[in-house]
């Protein structure tokens, strides 16, 4: 798929996918700039791997030496430069940390404007014109940006096998109290779904405002357990007990940490989190208090009632043909 033009050339970026678990080679094209007049190259060295989510990203020619990608990556959204290795964080938002969207360009891309946030700071447009520094330019979530009673941060962990996972941890501005604060864990949805460097960003999908806890003096930790995309096809493509080891593992080095009370522990989950979380709890028997929503009642109904894609990815895999 693609086409994009590149600007004085004849050529156009193409992306392929060899199709080999469907629930994740999409995410991981690999692109090539072909000539327009011949066959698409058939040699490996011609194709670049890259990494993409979600599905239908803009794919922004500038020239032949430089392809902008709105893309996310570890867990962050922003705009990106095709490089021949992957990918790497454009200058457009260099100087801003969370994650940045929606851009648009004049100038013939020497400017731009753009939306960014993070998990503590809500949306607010920002522009860069050519040899200016950049600048907010709205106020539109001031009074919202006021109210924030949270601190937020990335946090790693080495899971049962040794693998570093990834995730964010919320917690209530003041000091820690020292056995720690009383945490919820909650399991995102997807399980493609990464939870990511942005405000509120769970409740556009799903009406969690996880935000309220931390704001009340508890901490919120949102693993982006295996299954997750963004992370790399390792992260990405999870077998047998992983994804629950995970959580488990986060959990626990949190407890270590001092960031969680061990003795005062909650999980939460929906859609996906809702099939995932049960388990960890029976398997970790840590936690006191539970929530789940809108997992696996009826196979059957579930079924029927999704799209086509979504039970070839998802629902085979899981449940089976």
């Amino acid at each position: 798929n693609g086409g994009e033009w590149i600007p004085g050339e004849n050529r156009v970026l193409i992306r392929r996918v060899t199709e080999t678990d469907p629930w994740v080679s999409s995410s991981h094209p690999e692109w090539t700039a072909a000539k327009i007049f011949e066959e698409l190259p058939r040699h490996a060295a011609a194709w670049r791997a890259i990494e993409v989510y979600p599905r239908g990203l803009r794919f922004l020619p500038v020239s032949a030496s430089k392809i902008l990608l709105e893309n996310t990556a570890q867990g962050v959204h922003s705009l990106f430069v095709l490089t021949q290795d992957g990918i790497e964080r454009s200058e457009f938002s260099a100087g801003l940390d969370g994650g940045s969207s929606l851009f648009q360009f004049g100038g013939r891309f020497s400017d731009v404007a753009f939306v960014n946030e993070s998990l503590v700071r809500p949306p607010e447009i920002y522009v860069r014109l050519k040899g200016k520094p950049l600048r907010r330019v709205t106020d539109l979530n001031g009074e919202i940006a006021q109210r924030v009673r949270h601190t937020a941060r990335e946090v790693s962990w080495k899971s049962a096998d040794g693998i570093i996972v990834k995730g964010w941890v919320l917690e209530p501005r003041g000091a820690r109290p020292k056995e720690g604060w009383p945490l919820i864990t909650h399991v995102h949805g997807g399980p493609a779904f990464p939870f990511p460097n942005a405000f509120a960003p769970y409740f556009a999908y799903w009406p969690y405002p996880l935000e309220v806890y931390a704001a009340h003096g508890m901490a919120v930790f949102m693993p982006n357990y295996r299954g997750t995309h963004t992370y790399g096809r390792k992260i990405a493509s999870p077998t047998d007990k992983q994804p629950l080891d995970d959580v488990i593992t986060g959990v626990q080095s949190l407890i270590a940490s001092g960031v969680a009370d061990g003795t005062r522990l909650g999980i939460s989950g929906h859609s996906h989190g809702a099939m995932l979380g049960p388990l960890v709890m029976a398997r970790a028997k840590i936690f006191r208090a539970s929530s789940f929503a809108e997992g696996v009642s009826n196979s059957v109904v579930m079924y029927e009632l999704m799209s086509d894609d979504a039970n070839r990815e998802i629902h085979d895999p899981i449940v089976g043909e």
